[in-house]
């Protein structure tokens, strides 16, 4: 293809509108999401002039498609699946066009996020995420569903959840789309005692307010990837899941040592909403909130 020069700053609100011709269905700034950046699409028959993105970004296909793709130079004709993504580095030259209306999603995970992640790994500056073309991968297709699915009930999401769904990703593309083998990290015992008290004591004394991962990995002076590692070993349980058991913990006190309403007990208790909240609540005690509330009172 000819050479073009169409950059597109990944950073900026609606950039891939810069090429996309339909109005983006769902999209993670629309909802003031910070943490990631996530957009959901629905085109009719399209060419995507040849240009160059200022982050990664990865396609993840909704529909089978049938798609002509340049990328890095190289042209494929692909016919693809439910699932399947093609990785599109930082500055890499792509463009496609197809005939018929298509689905997908778009993931754009930021080269300093990427970086900062590798350190636990290899020198950031040895590491290289390569092009791929279509290909399978259920992890990245599982990941792009759970943001779609936040997306379309609208529901406040915490910052713990989106920032373990980004380092799951981070470390899912290193692993698998670059130049060099990553392995993973051997999280030998567990954080030291004194690091996993502070933590804990951490989230007990602050469980309502809406902190992060990398919050909990700097009181420790870790990554947020290797901290991960580490709270799990020590714990059994992610951050985010040990978190979302407290709360679910203190949620159930509540209800029975209390007459507040639903949404109070939800909110007290440091979930986003209460339609989050009953819909964890449901998935971990296998009944309502006021069903437990009924049953145990």
């Amino acid at each position: 293809m000819a050479q073009n020069n169409l950059v597109i700053d990944g950073m900026k609100e609606g950039a891939s509108s810069v090429v996309l011709p339909d109005n983006v269905m769902l999209s993670s700034s629309q909802k003031g999401w910070s943490d990631i950046n996530f957009e959901y699409h629905y085109q009719q028959a399209a060419f995507i002039p040849e240009h160059q993105n200022t982050e990664l970004v990865i396609a993840i296909g909704h529909s089978p498609m049938s798609i002509k793709r340049w990328l890095a130079g190289e042209f494929r004709e692909e016919n693809t699946q439910v699932g399947d993504i093609q990785v599109n580095p930082a500055y890499s030259p792509q463009s496609c066009s197809w005939e018929s209306p298509i689905s997908f999603s778009l993931l754009l995970l930021k080269s300093n996020e990427i970086a900062n992640a590798t350190f636990d790994y290899a020198d950031p500056d040895l590491v290289e995420i390569l092009p791929h073309f279509s290909k399978p991968d259920p992890l990245i297709y599982g990941v792009a569903q759970s943001l779609k699915m936040q997306l379309d009930l609208n529901y406040k999401v915490s910052k713990m959840y989106l920032e373990s769904i980004r380092s799951t990703a981070i470390f899912h593309i290193l692993q698998n789309y670059s130049n060099q083998k990553i392995s993973d990290i051997d999280p030998l015992d567990g954080l030291t005692t004194q690091g996993l008290k502070k933590v804990i004591d951490y989230i007990h004394n602050n469980f309502q307010k809406d902190f992060g991962l990398a919050e909990l990995a700097s009181l420790v002076g870790l990554s947020s990837r290797y901290f991960s590692e580490l709270f799990k070993t020590s714990t059994g349980h992610s951050p985010f899941d040990y978190l979302l058991k407290f709360r679910l913990s203190k949620a159930a006190q509540l209800l029975l040592t209390t007459k507040f309403p639903i949404f109070d007990v939800a909110r007290r208790a440091g979930f986003s909403s209460s339609n989050n909240f009953c819909r964890a609540f449901r998935k971990h005690y296998t009944i309502s909130p006021n069903k437990y509330r009924q049953d145990n009172t």
